[in-house]
């Protein structure tokens, strides 16, 4: 279990170890409390790391983004999705932003990706 905060960055080290156990598909789930604790250096960071792990095979569920843990349809939807805001060049030509603009970003892209995932979940 990891237990370290992104904040301040002290966490990179069992980060890097997480990834490797994640290479070795020594677990299956990563299990976080919110995605934004992976890493604090802003959106793309954030799903860069996401991707990396989904690349070992492991699933990163959050606890405060629901959206997560869906259906397969949904899953690979988000797979798709991280694909398409990962792709090498994508963000350099986005003005960066800093605090509260990455703040309201991640939040508005959780309320999408919520929504999303509330209409294709079968009821």
């Amino acid at each position: 279990m990891l237990a370290e905060s992104a904040f301040r960055g002290k966490h990179q080290p069992k980060l890097a170890e997480a990834l490797e156990d994640a290479r070795r598909r020594r677990y299956a789930v990563l299990l976080v409390w919110a995605l934004d604790r992976v890493s604090r250096e802003g959106i793309e960071a954030m799903l860069l790391t996401a991707r990396q792990f989904r690349d070992r095979g492991v699933r990163v569920l959050s606890l405060q983004e629901p959206w997560t843990d869906g259906p397969q349809e949904m899953q690979e939807l988000l797979g798709a999705t991280l694909d398409l805001l990962t792709a090498p060049g994508l963000w350099q030509s986005v003005p960066h932003a800093t605090g509260a603009h990455h703040a309201s970003n991640a939040k508005q892209l959780n309320a999408a990706l919520t929504k999303v995932a509330n209409e294709a979940t079968p009821k």
